[in-house]
């Protein structure tokens, strides 16, 4: 407001400047002109002086001024002193409105200014705000773990805890036992009796596959133990084993490993850690490791059936089938209810060349859990080899009702049917199979099953 009133103030300046510049150029025109006529005046009257002076020399000569007179008179009546101020007033009219135009440009300068300015003060304020949030949060944080980190200081600092966990250790005076270190102990306490009711995590079915309350409790268990070794606390082989087997639930496989050669370098030979290196192994595919670390848990615990399969399982993928048959035989006298390990010994006899013996594996496993379709599949293969060729139809037959989609029963149990002779069975079930996948028609003119049907029109028809 103060820079328009300056300008409003420069403007009527400059107008009056104008108006007084046209006044004074007016009044000189006024003065030359009441100058022009006292000297008209003057030469009328003085002529008469001249013309004495002149009669007397030339008669001509007067008669010239008197036109040169006249003349003089008649330009100076036709003078007219009539100043035109309409460019003037023009450019005072373009002022105003340049001022005008300047005013409004500044309120909307100034306006757009007061916008600006609290538009930043808010971001400003939004901005501390989120500074005092994050800084009440991070107070937060550290008041939390604020007790623990002066807890691990000053026992560090005074003692060493007794890897016994009943014994209360005692850090005060006049007899009286120091806070911190009541809390230590009863940290201590509180991890074994916790440890104790969590037989899971020693269970080698569970322990590699945790729920999300299960893992919560693994986490918080292997807080613990950070915290008692960094106090002190003796930590033993079950300890860590605790928190590799919270690592290998986040699948977070290095640090497992790590955690589980230090125990394995340790002299305590604890059949767990073997166990989990295993399964590492196994899951990474890495199956010559894992065979040899899961053989030295069965070693350390042989009358343990989850070793044992998964080693079985482990020597079957190094094709070591007579360690592989061995170690599932086991396995299903410790646990005869398995169906699963059931069909993986009837594989590793199988593939040892023992049809009678997979046959019975198998059979078993069928019993156990009569919906089995894969053992139910591989108990026809078994009976085919050795050419029992109705009971094998009616595994295959039992395998497609367990599993409608089961195309390579249906392919086989067509084999079957062929081999018996019975073309409606044989050309129905090949035509289902090639219909669940077409890579079954180019097999089945190159079997020599079929060979019977090479002429048959409607063999021909569907394997086109």
């Amino acid at each position: 407001m103060r820079n328009i009133a300056f300008l409003v103030i420069i403007i009527i300046t400059v107008a009056i400047a104008v108006s007084c510049n046209i006044q004074e150029i007016t009044g000189k025109k006024e003065t030359e002109k009441t100058a022009g006529e006292k000297q008209v005046t003057g030469s009328i009257e003085t002529p008469k002086v001249f013309t004495r002076v002149i009669e007397r020399d030339s008669e001509d000569i007067l008669n010239r001024i008197n036109s040169l007179e006249e003349s003089i008179d008649q330009k100076l009546s036709s003078l007219n002193l009539n100043v035109d101020n309409s460019e003037v007033i023009k450019q005072i009219e373009d002022l105003k409105q340049a001022q005008a135009i300047t005013s409004a440009e500044l309120v909307q300068a100034s306006k757009s200014s007061k916008d600006s300015l609290k538009m930043r003060f808010n971001q400003l304020y939004a901005a501390m705000l989120a500074v005092t949030i994050a800084i009440l949060a991070i107070l937060l944080l550290v008041y939390r773990y604020l007790k623990k980190f002066i807890a691990e200081s000053m026992l560090i600092s005074s003692h060493k805890i007794s890897p016994e966990p009943a014994p209360v250790v005692s850090g005060g005076t006049n007899g009286e036992e120091s806070p911190i270190i009541t809390a230590i102990n009863e940290t201590v306490k509180g991890l074994e009796a916790k440890i104790a009711d969590a037989k899971f995590l020693f269970d080698p079915e569970k322990s590699v596959r945790l729920d999300s309350a299960q893992k919560a409790l693994a986490s918080s268990l292997s807080s613990e133990i950070a915290f008692l070794k960094k106090a002190g606390y003796e930590i033993t082989s079950k300890h860590s084993f605790i928190t590799a087997v919270e690592k290998v639930n986040d699948k977070n496989y290095s640090e497992a490993s790590q955690i589980l050669e230090d125990i394995k370098a340790s002299e305590d030979k604890y059949a767990p850690a073997y166990f989990l290196a295993g399964y590492i192994a196994y899951v990474t595919r890495k199956y010559d490791i894992a065979a040899a670390n899961l053989k030295t848990a069965c070693e350390l615990d042989p009358k343990n059936a989850a070793y044992l399969i998964s080693y079985g399982n482990a020597c079957l993928k190094e094709k070591k089938f007579t360690e592989a048959a061995d170690a599932l035989k086991n396995a299903v006298e410790l646990k005869p209810d398995d169906a699963s390990t059931w069909n993986n010994l009837a594989h590793a006899y199988i593939l040892s060349d023992k049809i009678d013996e997979a046959v019975e594996a198998f059979s078993k496993a069928t019993d156990l859990k009569p919906e089995f379709h894969e053992a139910l599949h591989n108990l026809g293969l078994a009976l085919g080899k050795l050419k029992k060729y109705t009971e094998a139809l009616d595994a295959f037959e039992k395998a497609i009702t367990a599993k409608e989609d089961k195309h390579e029963s249906m392919y086989n149990a067509a084999c079957v049917y062929a081999l018996l002779g019975k073309r409606e069975g044989a050309l129905s079930n090949l035509k289902k199979a090639i219909a669940l996948d077409p890579a079954y028609a180019a097999k089945a003119k190159k079997d020599k099953d079929f060979s019977s049907f090479k002429a048959d029109e409607e063999f021909k028809e569907i394997t086109k």
